[in-house]
C-alpha cells in the first residue's frame, strides 16, 4: 500500500505524504520515504517537520554528513528550540570535525532536558561528542540514560520469570 501511495505522492497532501514516508521507513523503504519526505518538504518549506524528515532520512540513506547539514540546519533554524533539531545539527557538526560547533549547540540547553528528550543512538553520538570535548559530567550522564533506556527496553521485551 504505502509503495502505491509513494507512487501517485504528486497528489497526496502534505498530512499523507508525512504517513506515507514514515510507513516507507517501517518497512526499511529508506531510498522511498527519502524522496516522499523531500516532496513534503518541497510543498512546506517553512514545515520543520518536513524538513527534519528529509535530513533523517539523508542519515539512514548515509548521505555523507556535509550534504546533510545545511538541511539540518535550516530544520533547527526553523524551529531552534526543539531539541531533536538541536542535537541532530549538533552531531553532524561532530561528524563534520567541528567539535566546538556541536558542543556548542548542545551545552546551549540544560543536560536533564537534552538526555530527557534523545533515544539510545542519539545518546551515543552525544556521549562521543561530550567525550571528544572532555567534558566527562555530561558523557557520564548520557551513558546512564542510555544504559537505563536499554534496561527498559530489554525488561520489557524480556521480563523476568520468577
Amino acid at each position: 500500500m504505502y509503495l502505491h501511495l509513494a507512487a501517485a505522492r504528486d497528489r497526496l497532501n502534505t498530512q499523507l505524504l508525512r504517513m506515507v514516508a514514515a510507513g516507507l521507513s517501517r518497512l526499511h523503504e529508506l531510498h522511498l520515504a527519502l524522496e516522499v519526505a523531500q516532496e513534503w518538504a518541497r510543498r512546506e518549506p517553512d514545515d520543520e517537520n518536513a524538513v527534519y524528515a528529509v535530513a533523517h532520512y539523508m542519515r539512514l540513506v548515509e548521505y555523507p554528513p556535509e550534504l546533510i547539514l545545511p538541511v539540518a540546519h535550516h530544520a533547527f533554524q526553523l524551529a531552534p528550540r526543539r531539541i531533536r533539531n538541536r542535537v541532530a545539527l549538533a552531531l553532524l557538526h561532530h561528524q563534520c570535525g567541528d567539535l566546538l560547533e556541536g558542543y556548542r549547540l548542545v551545552t546551549a540547553v540544560g543536560t536533564e532536558q537534552l538526555i530527557g528528550a534523545c533515544c539510545p543512538a542519539r545518546l551515543l553520538g552525544l556521549t562521543s561528542l561530550f567525550s571528544a570535548m572532555g567534558d566527562t559530567g555530561r558523557r557520564d550522564a548520557c551513558r546512564a540514560r542510555r544504559a537505563e533506556i536499554i534496561s527498559a527496553r530489554t525488561e520489557h521485551e524480556y521480563p523476568r520469570m520468577n
